[in-house]
């Protein structure tokens, strides 16, 4: 399950899925409540309800385990996930991924959320009020993608990661102006049963480096196919 980032969709792994299922895997990369063709209002745009959702598909869907890889964002939402579910979530892939709150930005949840309050006003309320000719994209898309930030709470996010069995890959650009890599290598600390790989991209791997994605995904979700086996604890730069 390929879970995107904000803003995005599903479609954000046209490049990356293919490359999973040419090595044999059944890819699955849905839209986002409130992202995408998923659209309409939805009570919250948190990661955790978010995480509640794709729990509920799977459940509908009658699939059992799977593996979880989170883009950007995304990667919150799989935390939480193997924090709700843990017998379901046969791994945990952190494709540059959020997690902790103090490698978020500022570090301040506080600060956080009054920056994305001072989104929603502006670039969704406010820019109903004055002509934009659309270069701000669709109203949907900027209300869902500040929501996200704005309902989500990533304060307990560090002591889950802290307890989490479940084995994770931190995959993660030494480029990433988004994410500093100082924040992978924070989430690998904190986090008992994960392996570390930093490669030379950046933030947008799915797009420009799909294949290279793919062949350190490819690996580790076939280690951990198997129910109880050891995760790797290793740092690969």
């Amino acid at each position: 399950i390929m879970i995107h980032g904000s803003p995005g969709d599903g479609s954000n792994f046209n490049e990356l899925a293919p490359e999973l299922t040419a090595r044999g895997w059944r890819v699955m990369a849905p839209d986002l409540p409130g992202f995408g063709a998923s659209r309409g209002d939805v009570p919250s745009y948190s990661n955790l309800a978010h995480a509640r959702g794709l729990l509920a598909m799977l459940e509908a869907l009658a699939i059992e385990r799977a593996h979880i890889v989170g883009w950007s964002n995304g990667g919150a939402v799989g935390l939480w996930m193997a924090d709700l579910e843990p017998q379901r979530i046969a791994s945990v892939t952190l494709l540059v991924g959020t997690g902790a709150q103090h490698t978020e930005g500022s570090g301040s949840y506080w600060f956080e959320h009054a920056k994305y309050g001072f989104g929603i006003a502006t670039l969704v309320v406010g820019a109903e009020l004055v002509p934009h000719f659309g270069l701000l994209g669709p109203r949907q898309m900027r209300w869902a993608f500040l929501r996200n930030f704005w309902d989500s709470d990533q304060r307990p996010l560090a002591a889950i990661m802290a307890e989490l069995e479940t084995p994770t890959l931190i995959l993660h650009g030494r480029k990433d102006f988004l994410i500093g890599v100082w924040a992978a290598r924070e989430h690998h600390r904190i986090m008992r049963s994960s392996r570390l790989v930093v490669t030379p991209g950046g933030h947008f791997m799915p797009f420009l480096t799909p294949r290279e994605t793919a062949s350190h995904l490819a690996p580790f979700l076939a280690r951990h196919d198997a129910r109880e086996v050891m995760p790797l604890i290793q740092i690969a730069e």
